[in-house]
């Protein structure tokens, strides 16, 4: 998507013969070519606005990459952010911090569904231009108590909160 951009690559995806598979394999009428674009637009977004989500708090909060290596622990991911996760989702923030120290996120929530992401996280410093992604199923009191106080993990740099359940009482 880098060389040539979002809108051809979509238009490659709608006119390929991977859609038409779909379709038939569904059993449903094939919605027109501006309907998949827009849904696809709308899939796209969403998955790239928790990378910029992660990279505008990294930048909002003045830490550099390129002096040391992150680490951002998310808090109350769900099984929209892991279902389906693989190691190299948010590999779209080497591209923002192009040649980074190393990132390490570590994605934490009671809904986290298993998958290649749900791995220990680091204790240290991961690979330099890399981003690793561990998950951790539970409530992030409990992340912090069983694994960050004992070692197991190293202290974030920055938290951010997707969809953390906060309640408050007016």
């Amino acid at each position: 998507m880098h060389s040539e951009g979002l809108t051809q690559s979509l238009d490659k995806i709608i006119s390929g013969a991977n859609m038409a598979t779909l379709w038939k394999n569904v059993s449903r009428t094939r919605p027109d070519d501006d309907d998949l674009r827009q849904s696809l637009w709308r899939i796209q977004s969403e998955f790239l606005s928790r990378v910029l989500t992660v990279g505008m708090a990294i930048q909002h909060f003045g830490l550099d990459p390129y002096i040391k290596p992150l680490t951002v622990h998310l808090v109350g991911v769900s099984h929209n952010e892991t279902m389906g996760a693989r190691l190299t989702d948010f590999d779209e923030l080497s591209h923002m911090f192009a040649e980074h120290q190393g990132i390490e996120i570590v994605m934490v929530g009671p809904e986290v569904v298993g998958g290649p992401i749900v791995r220990p996280p680091l204790r240290a410093f991961g690979p330099k231009h890399k981003v690793y992604i561990s998950a951790y199923k539970g409530l992030y009191h409990q992340f912090w108590e069983d694994v960050v106080e004992k070692g197991d993990a190293a202290k974030p740099d920055v938290v951010v909160g997707f969809h953390p359940g906060m309640h408050f009482l007016a």
